[in-house]
C-alpha cells in the first residue's frame, strides 16, 4: 500500500489505466468532432479546438486525480475502512468537482489565451498520446495490463456513447430550466450522488457476491436491501441539503417546486440505478470479469445519463 516503489502488477494498472483515459479522449473527441462537423457544420479549426479541450482536460485531470485516487485507498486500507462505502464516495465526488474546475480552466485558455496558451495545449495534447502509446509497446503482453485492457475497452465504447447521450440531453435540459439557477446550482451535486449511491450498491453487491454472501442472481437482490435502503437515504437526506442550500441563496420562495423536483427525481432514478447496479454486478461475476473494469464505469456514465433525462422530463412538466 504505497505509491513508489509498489509491484510491477501495480504498475502495470496505473499504465493501463493511462492507456485507457487516453483511448476515452480519442473516443470522445471523435464523437465531438462528428456532430459538430453533421450537425453544426464546423470545420477543421473547430474540429481542433474540440480535439485539445478533450486531450488537455483528460491528461490534467488524470495527473491530478490518480494521486488523490491511490491515496484514499491506501488511508483506507490501512485504517481498515470499507473501500467500496468509503474510497469511491470519496474520490467520485472530489473528481467531479476537480475535472469541473480543469475543463472550465482549459475552456477559458480557449476562449482568451493566446497562441502561448494554444501551444502548451497542444504539448499536453501530444505527450499525452505519446505517452499512452510508449505505455502500450511498453506492457503489451504483460497479463495485468492486457487483463484489464482487454476488459475494459468494450465498457469505454459504452461508457462514451452514454456521455455523448448525456452531453445532448444537458443541452435540452438547459432549455427547459430557463430562469433557474436554483436547479443549475444543484445539478452537479445530484448526478454525483445518484452515481455515488450506484456505484456503493454495486460494489458492495460484487463483494458479497465473491464472499459466497450472495448468490449470483437476480432474486438475490432482496438479500441487498439493507444497502440499497441506507444509499437511498442517504441520497435522499443530502437531495434535500441540496435543496436547502440552493433555496438560502436563491430565495425560499423556489423550496416547494425544487423540493417536488428533487424528491421526484430521486423516487425514479435511484431504484432505477440500483436494480441496474446489482444487475452489472451479477453480469460481471457470472462471468468471471473484474467488476472495477464494467460495474463502476458502466453505472457512473448510466446515472448521469438517465438522471440527466429523467430531471428533463421532470423540469419540462414542472417549470
Amino acid at each position: 500500500p504505497r505509491l513508489h516503489n509498489n509491484t510491477a502488477e501495480a504498475y502495470q494498472l496505473f499504465s493501463s489505466i493511462i492507456v485507457l483515459t487516453a483511448l476515452s479522449a480519442t473516443l470522445l473527441s471523435l464523437g465531438g468532432v462528428i456532430f459538430q462537423v453533421l450537425v453544426e457544420g464546423n470545420g477543421l479549426p473547430e474540429s481542433l479546438e474540440i480535439i485539445q479541450a478533450v486531450y488537455t482536460s483528460m491528461a490534467l485531470s488524470l495527473a491530478t486525480i490518480t494521486p488523490i485516487t491511490f491515496t484514499v485507498s491506501i488511508l483506507s486500507f490501512e485504517r481498515g475502512w470499507d473501500p467500496d462505502v468509503v474510497v469511491y464516495a470519496i474520490t467520485s465526488t472530489s473528481a467531479d468537482i476537480l475535472i469541473s474546475l480543469i475543463f472550465v480552466s482549459v475552456m477559458r485558455s480557449l476562449l482568451q489565451g493566446g497562441w502561448g496558451v494554444a501551444f502548451l495545449r497542444w504539448m499536453v495534447t501530444l505527450g499525452f498520446i505519446g505517452l499512452a502509446i510508449w505505455l502500450h509497446l511498453e506492457n503489451r503482453g504483460k497479463p495485468g495490463y492486457s487483463k484489464t485492457l482487454k476488459e475494459a475497452r468494450g465498457t469505454l465504447v459504452v461508457v462514451s456513447t452514454i456521455v455523448t447521450f448525456t452531453g445532448l440531453t444537458l443541452g435540452r435540459l438547459s432549455q427547459a430550466i430557463g430562469n433557474a439557477p436554483e436547479v443549475y446550482t444543484i445539478y452537479p451535486a445530484i448526478i454525483s450522488n445518484v452515481g455515488d449511491a450506484g456505484s456503493m450498491i454495486g460494489s458492495t453487491a460484487t463483494t458479497k457476491l465473491n464472499l459466497g454472501l450472495l448468490e449470483a442472481r437476480l432474486e438475490s437482490f432482496k438479500g441487498h436491501l439493507r444497502e440499497v435502503g441506507y444509499a437511498w437515504a442517504s441520497s435522499l437526506i443530502m437531495f434535500t441539503l441540496y435543496s436547502l442550500v440552493s433555496c438560502a441563496l436563491y430565495g425560499w420562495a423556489n423550496l416547494p417546486r425544487l423540493l417536488a423536483t428533487v424528491w421526484l427525481t430521486n423516487i425514479l432514478i435511484i431504484p432505477l440505478i440500483a436494480l441496474l447496479s446489482f444487475s452489472a454486478g451479477i453480469y460481471t461475476f457470472q462471468r468471471g470479469l473484474d467488476p472495477d473494469n464494467f460495474v463502476i464505469p458502466f453505472e457512473t456514465s448510466l446515472a448521469d445519463g438517465l438522471t440527466t433525462l429523467i430531471l428533463y422530463l421532470i423540469l419540462s412538466a414542472l417549470y
